[in-house]
């Protein structure tokens, strides 16, 4: 019983690799909110904006793949204190949450960040999870394998003694 539900468990992680392959945010299921952006500071692919208004960072992801003379205009624009509007989704973890955002417009309508892009970003990287994901519950099944036949040949070996 507890096999069948670690099974069940292990499983969690493709279905949710799988789900969110397919899952598109747009402005029906993401948060719409006016801010400033305090600071900001690169990491590799990631541009982490921080707020004085919210506790939880913002995150973009594959900040670099946007327009990249756009991404000067919206740095240029944080370190002014400018007002944009943004549509992000709470991502709530363990030790963290944070926002990931997935549209991002100043008050002139110029847009940073783009929900088709987001969701392609999104997708890919959880294209890229998806093998790894898999390899969860078939770790899991081979031990319960090894396990039934060790215990069924210790079996064997005993009655024959």
């Amino acid at each position: 019983m507890i096999g069948i539900l670690f099974l069940i468990l292990t499983l969690l992680f493709p279905t949710l690799a799988l789900y969110r392959i397919w899952d598109t945010i747009d402005e029906t299921n993401s948060d719409y909110m006016e801010i400033s952006f305090a600071s900001y500071e690169t990491n590799d692919d990631l541009l982490i904006l921080r707020t004085d208004e919210y506790k939880q960072p913002f995150y973009i992801w594959e900040y670099n793949e946007y327009d990249a003379s756009k991404c000067e205009q919206l740095f240029e624009k944080i370190e002014n204190g400018g007002t944009f509007q943004v549509y992000a989704k709470y991502m709530a973890g363990r030790g963290s949450s944070s926002y990931i955002i997935y549209n991002l417009c100043d008050g002139t309508g110029e847009t940073y960040v783009y929900f088709d892009k987001a969701n392609e970003i999104d997708s890919d990287s959880f294209k890229e999870f998806l093998p790894i994901s898999w390899a969860f519950p078939v770790i899991w099944i081979l031990i319960c394998i090894i396990v039934v036949l060790v215990i069924r040949n210790w079996k064997n070996t005993r009655n024959e003694v």
